[in-house]
């Protein structure tokens, strides 16, 4: 008998090593995409510790709708014909020449309806980062994040324009976005809402779905996707039923470590890096400490006070002549100040910028460009000059967007809120799509995530990639940040996924 009991034991866990094991296939993306892809997927092996699904979030986490909220004395509603919405807005305006415009005698107007050709995008702070930079192309605008996000310009004439953005997340893209837009004088720079504008959804928020198929625009998209090439390879790692890649630690709690490529444990163990005064010795500076704070000295002369900061050295050995530069945030003044030392030369080119080490400086025509925060907030091209080459309006949540800046092939790449720029030109709009993030020269060659309607896909040296995604997990702070994609980049990416509903790690190779 217990010959017998082995005996079944063993043949059970040799079907679950077969079930479970490595296995090759080869799948279709969409049964309207010619190309063929060969992924590997493998299902990970559950863990002792079992998954708790979170909480579930009613509506989305937007209020259900309950009516239209009762206007004021001071007010008239507008309905939406499709019955999605209302607005509570001055009863002094009155219908103009233009669909869904109302102004006043004074000068001040409302306009309200949809914006499908950003259906797609996965936020309403996307959508206003869009209409700041590339519908109202102003300098000035500022984005706000509030309840929902807003765009505020002011014209030379004092006159003030805010436009605010309502999000319903399980919309279909025609209806996903609502825009209220206010003008005139007496507009305040900074409002959510007042006796002047209320915003109610009139639908339950969760009555439709997004839209899961591709649109044909998208099917004939996606057929100029090229086959996989045989320098890459794609491995796909089923995540345990009910895990979602918005959760925190998904990648610690869900994805074995013997997975993982040696740069996603880099933070783990961080490696030493030379101290500040080391670097400046050797540049023949010297940083004293004292009991009112860190001095910084050249030749026997204080530079600067109360130093707060150093970055780290940048060399750029290949420029004529060769640059050494790098940025001390001094406390000496009000506010502070970003002092920047270029070969041995002082200036503050950086006031009313915000200083980020973490965004070196590149070398473009033989000087360095700056990538700064400013005012706003948006991010600043600048050269060491102080001239300012480009701006970009962005948002400030809970922390900033991801920000990167690229020398490549004689130009410069800022990537700032899912929007890529070369050369101040914005790729989003030159390429049709309506996201992009996460670009990098790998090999040298442009590699990047982007969003054609419904799908996320990848593209690489100027191909298209045959792989397709509802979603990727990415823009996530703080402890969720290890959920984001990472890698070398010149031979590895690893991310999360979403396809058919189903959240999985993907791990790409480039040889």
């Amino acid at each position: 008998m217990k010959i017998i009991r082995a005996t079944i034991f063993l043949l059970f866990v040799v079907v679950l090593l077969l079930v479970a094991g490595l296995r090759t296939v080869t799948i279709a993306p969409a049964p309207s995409i010619a190309t063929v892809v060969s992924v590997t997927p493998v299902r990970l092996t559950p863990t002792p510790t079992v998954y708790q699904s979170p909480s579930p979030r009613p509506n989305n986490g937007f209020p259900t709708p309950k009516g239209v909220i009762l206007p004021n004395a001071n007010q008239q509603v507008y309905r939406d014909p499709d019955g999605w919405y209302a607005v509570n807005f001055p009863k002094d305006m009155n219908p103009t020449e233009k669909t869904n415009v109302f102004a006043s005698a004074q000068g001040d107007s409302m306009e309200t309806g949809y914006l499908p050709e950003a259906g797609y995008m996965t936020k309403s702070t996307q959508v206003c980062t869009w209409l700041a930079n590339i519908v109202l192309k102003q300098t000035q605008n500022t984005i706000w994040v509030l309840p929902d996000c807003a765009v505020t310009s002011q014209a030379a004439d004092g006159s003030k324009t805010r436009y605010t953005v309502y999000q319903n997340t399980e919309a279909d893209p025609l209806h996903r976005f609502v825009y209220v837009k206010i003008g005139g004088a007496s507009l305040p720079e900074v409002w959510n809402v007042d006796d002047r504008i209320t915003f109610t959804w009139l639908k339950s928020i969760a009555k439709t779905s997004p839209v899961a198929t591709l649109s044909a625009e998208e099917a004939a998209f996606w057929t100029k996707a090229i086959p996989m090439p045989s320098n890459i390879s794609v491995t796909e790692y089923d995540l345990p039923p009910g895990a979602d890649a918005r959760d925190d630690d998904m990648l610690l709690n869900s994805v074995p470590r013997k997975v993982w490529h040696p740069e996603a444990t880099k933070g783990l163990s961080p490696t030493p890096t030379p101290s500040d005064k080391d670097m400046l010795e050797k540049l023949g500076y010297q940083l004293i400490t004292t009991d009112h704070g860190s001095q910084l000295y050249r030749n026997g002369k204080m530079v600067l006070d109360k130093v707060y900061l150093i970055t780290n050295l940048y060399t750029f050995p290949n420029a004529s002549p060769p640059i050494k530069a790098f940025v001390v945030t001094a406390l000496d003044a009000p506010g502070g100040r970003d002092v920047l030392i270029q070969n041995d030369v002082m200036s503050t080119l950086l006031d009313g910028s915000s200083m980020d080490e973490r965004i070196p400086p590149i070398l473009y025509k033989n000087e360095l460009l700056w990538a700064k925060v400013g005012h706003g907030p948006r991010i600043e091209i600048k050269k060491s000059n102080g001239d300012v080459l480009f701006t970009f309006a962005t948002s400030f949540g809970a922390t900033l967007p991801r920000i990167s800046f690229h020398a490549w092939q004689g130009h410069w790449i800022l990537e700032v809120s899912e929007f890529v720029i070369e050369d101040g030109e914005v790729l989003n709009t030159k390429l049709g799509f309506q996201e992009m993030f996460y670009w990098y020269p790998s090999h040298d060659k442009p590699f990047y995530f982007f969003r054609k309607g419904s799908r996320i896909g990848l593209s690489y040296n100027g191909q298209i990639l045959p792989l397709q995604y509802e979603d990727v997990m990415r823009g996530g702070c703080c402890s969720m940040s290890a959920n984001n994609p990472s890698g070398d980049w010149d031979n590895y990416v690893g991310f999360f996924a979403k396809r058919d509903g189903v959240w999985r790690y993907v791990v790409l190779n480039l040889k």
